[in-house]
């Protein structure tokens, strides 16, 4: 699960707003008008933040009712009011066949999946030219549809990365280089990319709510020279290697794990 956080220009005599960005909402809306709960791990940690903050939470327009509410509203953020609280929310529309390579070809049956390290050598992915045309047709084009909603990576002022379990998440490494208001990545112990950025980061259990809630509200108060040092610190670790590197590794590691093996075959 990823979300993006960032604060507009503060307003007068006021707190600077908070602006999240995830694929799910905190409500989703029904063609009648009604809404209900958003689901997921990613709405219920956000949740809190959502209503103690002057926040405007963007989200994708899932269903044909959060279309239709977005329209009513020509695209802009507007009130809802939940048993949970206040929520100022902008829907963001994209081409629904466009959606559909997003969440049902790439994010659900595949990157769900490999996030939560349910892929092995032995189940990996089956990643053929319908996979890739999702990705580039549609993958692509919903983020690009929330990232002209709102700059993320360049404007993020905290970028929660807290999968469960992952090979190597990179959208901890491009919002690290990216980013241009030395903002705070905060960092599940589980992903892959903990073990290069993990001193820099702010480290969580991505199953520990409050400590997830915790780690949010420090980067949020964070002095600007901390900010500055985490920044740069994950800045020099993701810049200081290439993929040429990480190629010299994995062959190394082939090649010592071939020479083990032949030294355990019986003569």
């Amino acid at each position: 699960m990823e979300a993006s956080a960032a604060e507009s220009d503060a307003k007068p005599g006021g707190q600077a707003p908070l602006v999240l960005v995830s694929n799910r909402g905190p409500v989703t809306f029904d063609v009648d008008g009604s809404f209900h709960r958003g689901t997921g791990g990613l709405v219920t940690a956000l949740t809190g933040l959502a209503t103690h903050r002057d926040a405007v939470w963007i989200a994708s327009a899932m269903t044909e009712g959060d279309v239709c509410r977005s329209r009513e509203r020509n695209g802009r953020a507007f009130v809802v009011d939940t048993p949970a609280g206040e929520f100022h929310v902008r829907l963001v529309v994209s081409d629904p066949e466009a959606y559909d390579r997003f969440y049902n070809v790439v994010a659900n049956p595949m990157l769900w999946f490999i996030q939560h390290y349910l892929w092995d050598l032995a189940n990996a992915p089956d990643i053929r030219e319908n996979e890739v045309h999702a990705f580039d047709e549609g993958y692509k084009a919903v983020n690009d549809d929330l990232e002209e909603a709102v700059a993320a990576y360049k404007q993020y002022d905290v970028m929660i990365v807290n999968a469960m379990f992952d090979g190597m998440n990179l959208v901890a490494k491009e919002g690290a280089v990216v980013n241009e208001r030395n903002g705070v990545s905060i960092l599940s112990e589980n992903t892959g990319a903990h073990e290069e950025l993990g001193e820099w980061a702010l480290s969580v259990n991505p199953f520990d709510i409050k400590e997830t809630a915790d780690s949010i509200h420090r980067a949020l108060t964070m002095t600007p020279e901390e900010r500055e040092r985490r920044c740069s610190g994950l800045k020099g670790a993701v810049t200081a290697r290439d993929p040429g590197d990480w190629i010299d590794e994995q062959l190394a590691d082939i090649r010592e794990k071939n020479m083990a093996m032949a030294q355990d075959r019986p003569v």
